[in-house]
């Protein structure tokens, strides 16, 4: 009987000292030493008294009984807690940035055509536009392994949607982000075609990663925003583009909206310029150079996001409070109204309010700014020791909404210097500007579009701000 009672003790013993230390090791990713050194003292001074009285022989049966079920509790909870942790390791190694970006392509044809599978087309003319910064050759051999075809190519998108239009050819391979463009600024072509057969390629990108340390440097994020309804990884019109600069000595933030019409020299390119928006048609890596080159600054990591399902965790912070300077009744969804002065949102009215621009007279010089708010709303708000405490449900609601390159070590060095003092962050929102033209681009050299030409001032004005803040002092 005294053999039992000793091994029941030393398994509670070990289950409980094993557990608690391994929960402790966990914490000790994001808690300060302030939190973690109380925690792990007050863990000895219990282990002990539990262990100790669980051995002691004077100990009654009934003392022993509570004893044991006080460090079954205990280690349920350690357990508990380390699945929390594991949890969020693996949401965080999710959001890794893979090494690849997917393209989606589309193979078109008139809908009124006989052609209702990739078969049917096997000996017609299919075209494309040969454009050396996408992957549409590696498209053009996806669909060589389906069928014979005779190809033609282009150097415009745009006259390859006039021949398919005029039936010059029968079929064009097109990406997915491109097509969306094409229906923008031509109705008819949405309404005349039709897709048979779509696909997916996998496009290599190796961006160097200019890592330093976290905690103590200012640095650079560039958060790229795309609406698209594919994986986070897929390449799309980079529809959001914000320079983040962030100071963890000061404890500032500084957010540079750049509209994404601004016309500008896409990195790799020569002779025509480009919105900054179609920079996202080749990749991230090509918004992130694109970026860095009229800029000049360096950007250090980026975050991709996905605005539309970024917003859902608004909804898991009990909504946010935005700024509108006017009253309005939202274009893209007419159940949201706002009045001028500070607004409750939930996740519906946030989107709604950050993709308005019909009710402004600056148009995406003012969303841009909406953008911006409804970003330092969701900041403010997970910087409270209360949402930091209870991430986990917020780090679920994220999943697939961002991929950032941000490494995991990083991560919790940010968490843990927020749970240190608990600052105040200081953040403050500019815009750079420009003025309104309309001029063909590199990605449709013959069909003009709206642009934004770059006010140079705006963007000095932004990159003294940047050099400001990051002075330490």
């Amino acid at each position: 009987m005294k053999k039992n009672k000793l091994i029941l003790g030393v398994l509670f013993s070990l289950l409980l000292i094993i557990s608690t230390l391994l929960f402790t090791l966990k914490l000790s990713n994001i808690l300060p030493n302030k939190y973690l050194i109380p925690i792990v003292i007050t863990e000895c001074i219990i282990e002990f008294l539990l262990v100790f009285f669980m051995f002691y022989k004077k100990s009654k049966l009934g003392v022993r009984v509570f004893l044991y079920i006080i460090s079954f509790i205990i280690t349920i909870i350690s357990i508990l807690g380390i699945k929390y942790f594991d949890k969020t390791t693996s949401f965080i190694n999710k959001i890794q940035s893979k090494k690849y970006e997917l393209e989606h392509y589309y193979v078109l044809v008139l809908k009124n055509s006989n052609y209702n599978s990739i078969k049917d087309l096997d000996g017609k003319i299919i075209g494309y536009n040969n454009n050396s910064l996408t992957g549409v050759e590696q498209a053009v051999d996806f669909v060589k392994g389906k069928i014979d075809f005779i190809m033609e190519k282009y150097d415009d998108i745009s006259l390859v949607k006039k021949d398919l239009l005029e039936s010059s050819i029968d079929a064009m391979i097109v990406e997915g982000s491109m097509r969306s463009t094409l229906e923008e600024m031509d109705e008819e072509f949405g309404k005349n075609t039709k897709s048979i057969f779509d696909f997916e390629i996998k496009k290599e990108k190796d961006y160097e990663l200019k890592s330093i340390d976290i905690t103590n440097e200012p640095f650079n994020v560039f958060i790229s925003g795309i609406d698209t309804d594919g994986p986070i990884e897929t390449v799309s019109r980079s529809d959001v583009n914000i320079i983040m600069s962030i100071n963890p000595v000061t404890h500032k933030v500084l957010l540079i909206h750049i509209p994404r019409d601004y016309y500008v020299q896409l990195h790799g390119t020569t002779g025509l310029k480009d919105k900054l928006t179609h920079a996202g048609y080749y990749g991230i890596n090509s918004s992130i150079n694109t970026v860095q080159d009229f800029m000049g600054i360096k950007l250090n990591y980026y975050i991709k996001v996905n605005f539309t399902t970024f917003t859902e965790v608004i909804d898991l912070l009990g909504g946010v409070d935005v700024y509108s300077d006017i009253s309005f009744r939202a274009y893209t969804d007419k159940t949201c109204y706002f009045t001028s002065g500070m607004n409750h949102m939930d996740s519906k009215h946030a989107l709604a309010f950050a993709r308005e621009r019909k009710s402004y007279s600056s148009g995406d010089r003012h969303r841009g700014e909406n953008q911006m708010a409804v970003i330092e709303a969701v900041l403010k708000k997970m910087a409270s020791r209360e949402m930091l405490l209870n991430y986990d449900s917020i780090l679920s609601s994220l999943s697939g909404s961002f991929v950032t390159n941000i490494e995991s070590k990083d991560v919790y060095k940010l968490v843990k210097l927020q749970l240190k003092d608990m600052p105040e962050w200081n953040i403050e929102s500019i815009s750079v500007n420009g003025s309104d033209g309309y001029d063909v681009t590199y990605s449709y050299p013959t069909q003009p579009n709206y642009v934004m030409i770059p006010d140079q001032s705006t963007i000095d004005e932004a990159i003294s701000k940047i050099n400001n803040l990051f002075d330490k002092n």
